[in-house]
């Protein structure tokens, strides 16, 4: 089945005359995996590559995908880059970059996934020390990285402590939290500090803008005694509503919201459902006995979430398919590696990334019954701590090579639609652009818009193509 739904979307695109130019006469740094292939010209086998980017750093961004365009960060705290990529998603050559010579940029590394709306791109980048930790959000314009704004402005200090999560835009507002263990919003169009809270020692979770709310989770303790919050605060005002106190460790995990409930994980080894209305408990699912510590997403009722035990770098993980009604397991699928990626779904596949040094992959997963379908196994340094993104069957995550760098990469899932599911819908680690901020608040948004089309509809697809397209649609086949 799957190799039918890659046939039919390379049919698709050859169909309404898309080319693409031939991945094997790329230079730079993208390296072709499939010679002589590129995308919407050659049919490759889910799990294979059609194309690698070199980072100059490690990988923990996730890859967020608009008009034709992959935006991603790299480096960490202890391997440093700071580089904000723009890269073409159907061929993987180099847009731009920031850093580049006069720019005031001076971010050294980038956490989190950067967020796209209205042509600027959104991203906090972290600088200083672990004795001096700051930050700041820049938006640049996304066909140029032109910088627009920044916070705080180059010319002063940075911002409280380290960024270890993406921003989130909603309500004309940019929201971030840092590891000083404060919440800020900022006004979209210019930059300018609306309002900023305080509650707690760190914040290393991801904002969750929904409805007028941003919730975010919390590091309340310390290696001793470890614990967390989950905060619901008014987006326009910054006065909390509510706080969920029920983890027992620190929340990394950024929340997502379906059919009017919360979920989130903590380092616990719990995830939880809680009531936005007044932060109650609706179920915990503790079956784990692992850090939660990457973001869920819900899709058709089924919630999908990775765990990962504290045996350091010899620890092992799961994927785990739970039923919302009920918080019961529908399937787990188990895997020798850590599981540090928030899972995607698109079609009737779950992808996910897994960490583990010398032999981290990319897994597509069975959403049905979790049997595995494929693997990507072209890395071989610490592996994947990025959440990937599918646009128009093709999967874009980022991995770690070896020690000190990184690549981005394109690889064919055997689907031919793009993301769905909360994480997407509510723009939460990367992003696409094919919901365009149309949600039905259940993870089930419909993502067979005309989009752009990753195997060469940069330039746009033509009337023909979207007719096709739309006729696909109404025979049945699944985007």
């Amino acid at each position: 089945m799957a190799m039918k739904r890659a046939d039919r979307r390379k049919f698709l695109r050859t169909s309404v005359g898309i080319a693409a130019a031939n991945v094997a006469l790329f230079t730079g740094k993208t390296t072709a995996v499939q010679a002589g292939n590129s995308q919407g010209s050659e049919s490759i086998d889910p799990g294979e590559a059609y194309w690698e980017y070199s980072l100059r750093g490690p990988v923990t961004s996730s890859p967020t995908v608009v008009d034709g365009i992959v935006y991603i960060g790299a480096g960490t705290s202890g391997e440093r880059d700071g580089t904000l990529y723009a890269v073409d998603a159907d061929s993987g050559e180099e847009v731009w970059e920031q850093p580049r010579n006069g720019s005031e940029y001076q971010g050294e590394f980038i956490s989190g996934a950067p967020k796209v709306e209205d042509e600027t791109v959104y991203v906090a980048v972290s600088e200083g020390s672990a004795v001096d930790e700051q930050m700041r959000v820049y938006a640049l314009a996304a066909s140029t990285g032109d910088i627009e704004w920044t916070f705080p402005d180059t010319d002063e200090d940075g911002y409280g402590g380290w960024s270890e999560s993406s921003v989130t835009v909603g309500n004309d507002r940019v929201f971030f939290g840092e590891t000083s263990g404060s919440l800020v919003a900022l006004d979209k169009e210019t930059g300018e500090l609306e309002w900023e809270v305080n509650p707690a020692r760190q914040i290393r979770s991801a904002p969750l803008y929904n409805d007028g709310t941003i919730y975010i989770g919390s590091d309340e303790g310390d290696a001793l005694d470890p614990d967390g919050n989950l905060y619901a605060y008014d987006a326009e005002t910054g006065e909390q509503e509510w706080v969920f106190t029920e983890p027992g460790r620190e929340i990394q995990s950024a929340a997502t919201v379906s059919d009017g409930t919360i979920y989130v994980g903590s380092n616990d080894g719990s995830l939880y459902a809680v009531d936005p209305t007044d932060g109650t408990e609706v179920w915990s699912f503790d079956e784990p006995d692992e850090a939660v510590s990457w973001s869920p997403t819900v899709a058709n009722g089924i919630l999908y979430v990775g765990g990962t035990d504290s045996g350091g770098f010899d620890s092992d993980g799961a994927l785990y398919a739970i039923d919302t009604e009920t918080g019961e397991a529908e399937w787990v699928f188990d895997d020798p590696s850590r599981t540090f990626s928030s899972p995607t779904i698109v079609g009737d596949t779950v992808i996910v990334g897994t960490l583990q040094p010398g032999s981290g992959e990319v897994y597509g997963i069975d959403a049905d019954d979790g049997t595995e379908l494929w693997s990507y196994t072209g890395l071989d340094g610490l592996g994947v701590r990025s959440s990937p993104t599918v646009v128009d069957g093709t999967a874009f995550i980022g991995g770690d090579t070896d020690l000190g760098s990184g690549q981005l990469m394109a690889i064919e899932t055997g689907e031919s639609g793009s993301s769905r599911g909360s994480r997407m819908e509510h723009r939460t680690l990367g992003h696409h652009d094919r919901l365009r901020g149309e949600t039905n608040g259940t993870g089930d948004a419909d993502d067979s818009g005309p989009g752009f089309g990753v195997g060469g509809a940069v330039v746009g697809l033509g009337g023909a193509g979207y007719l096709l397209k739309r006729r696909f649609d109404e025979e049945g086949h699944e985007m």
